[in-house]
């Protein structure tokens, strides 16, 4: 069992299993009664439980797999500690690992069993046993039924998790490998903005990874001497050859939604452009430094690819020059157009109803920031430097 719990370590961190509220690890249980006591059903959405002999990584995998449908399903590891479970659920011999549904009547039905030893075929196996009880198609999306509209009805909204380390890292990962390079040519304005990016994020991103630190410096340097165009697979092989390195794209934290479609990359552009305005003025508060609120104006209309979200923040921000007036006016202006963003898109197809568009930052995230009357504080700036500084990998 040590070697198991230290297996696990190595695939999901312990912030990972509380935060996504994930069943990672078995539970051990002997009889059907005590199965019902340790998961009471959730009757608004199926339950299934992978029934495992002993503990197995196949077992975390299809959580992990699924983990993106856990408003729609709940997956519960269950180990049989005494060996009798499985013959208490299915007289006839089952052979384990097995994924069953416990139904509202308390009653179970078999899914699917063990059909080989090979862990890979067992995972593609119960994937698609999976799919076809959630009524998910070849694109991965759920086809919504009367049932699921029903549940959509009465959804409780999510209190998003705390800023994440892990979300700003996939912000610069997606903004590089998938915004900058939709381009064939990186024209001289673009090429500009990019030289602007790579120094800027430099010198405010919070970097605790030196590998990433790196990756920016070499790229800073790279783009030292550009003022033309630039063909986009030369810089792709100027961003593959650098020292350092952008990790891969994880699992959204705070920026988490129920469908693919909403939050993940804008929640965390709007997050990173937070912190570094924050950052920027925790380092220059004594005079009036702009650099991250520019770069993120010229970012966004030359790179984002909601093209109507662009053109519409390039016309918020045309009198911007004007306004950053003071130290913290970057923060304070950014804060209030994110929330007047907010208000006006709340309701629209954009919001997901898991997490609705709230006022930022919440509650949760910055209590301080709001007055007893739940008007914001804009003048606690020091909260404001002690919650950027609350990111968590």
């Amino acid at each position: 069992m040590d070697s198991y719990v230290q297996d696990m370590a190595s695939l999901a961190s312990p912030a990972t299993v509380s935060d996504l509220n994930l069943n990672l690890f078995p539970i051990s249980i002997a009889s059907k009664e005590e199965l019902f006591n340790a998961f009471p059903i959730q009757l608004e959405k199926p339950n299934l439980i992978f029934l495992e002999k002993y503990p197995t990584h196949l077992g975390v995998e299809i959580v992990l797999d699924f983990s993106s449908y856990r408003e729609y399903i709940n997956i519960i590891r269950v180990y049989d500690r005494s060996g009798g479970l499985a013959d208490q659920l299915f007289p006839h011999s089952l052979r384990l690992p097995a994924l069953i549904q416990m139904h509202r009547n308390q009653s179970f039905e078999l899914i699917a069993s063990a059909h080989s030893d090979n862990e890979q075929l067992l995972r593609q196996a119960f994937g698609d046993k999976i799919k076809s009880n959630l009524n998910i198609d070849t694109n991965d999306n759920i086809i919504i039924t009367d049932d699921v509209k029903m549940v959509n009805k009465s959804v409780t909204p999510r209190t998003p998790l705390p800023l994440s380390l892990a979300d700003l890292y996939n912000t610069l990962r997606y903004s590089l490998h998938k915004e900058v390079t939709r381009f064939q040519t990186l024209n001289s304005t673009q090429v500009s903005v990019l030289k602007k990016y790579f120094s800027v994020v430099y010198k405010y991103f919070p970097f605790d990874n030196e590998n990433v630190r790196r990756f920016f410096k070499r790229m800073k340097h790279w783009f030292a001497n550009k003022t033309k165009e630039i063909k986009i697979d030369n810089f792709k092989a100027a961003m593959k050859i650098s020292d350092g390195y952008l990790p891969p794209i994880v699992q959204w934290r705070h920026c988490s939604a129920s469908k693919s479609h909403f939050r993940g990359y804008p929640c965390g552009l709007w997050s990173m452009f937070h912190v570094m305005t924050v950052k920027e003025y925790s380092m220059n508060s004594t005079h009036n430094s702009h650099e991250v609120l520019d770069l993120m104006r010229d970012f966004v209309i030359h790179f984002f690819s909601c093209e109507h979200c662009a053109k519409h923040f390039e016309k918020t921000s045309r009198r911007l020059s004007s306004v950053l007036t003071t130290a913290e006016s970057s923060v304070l202006w950014l804060w209030r157009v994110h929330n007047q963003v907010n208000h006006r898109t709340k309701g629209s197809e954009s919001e997901d109803p898991f997490f609705p568009k709230i006022q930022y930052p919440s509650h949760q995230m910055c209590s301080q920031c709001y007055q007893q009357n739940n008007e914001f504080n804009e003048t606690n700036f020091l909260v404001l430097s002690k919650f950027s500084k609350t990111l968590r990998y």
